[in-house]
């Protein structure tokens, strides 16, 4: 339970009253993934006793956005692989 606590404080020093807006730096990792600060979203701590990120999620206006697939995807699409911008 401290972790959850603890998280939650960390994202209450960047809220703008009920909302966070995280800072996305798209060229921040040489492997080329994307990178978020202030605060740290990737790193949110989610069991089966408690779940940071669903608490940040609850409104119907949220969305979030998958990025495990992008690397391939990019791989497909520059290297004009027909099969496998099919299958992604």
């Amino acid at each position: 339970m401290k972790t959850a606590i603890q998280q939650i404080d960390k994202l209450l020093v960047y809220a703008d009253g009920n909302l966070l807006y995280p800072n996305y730096n798209l060229l921040a990792c040489a492997t080329g993934r994307f990178r978020v600060a202030n605060p740290e979203l990737q790193n949110l701590v989610a069991n089966e006793n408690y779940n940071v990120r669903n608490l940040l999620l609850k409104d119907d206006n949220v969305f979030t956005i998958d990025f495990a697939s992008q690397e391939p995807r990019m791989s497909a699409l520059l290297a004009r692989e027909k099969k496998s911008i099919e299958n992604l």
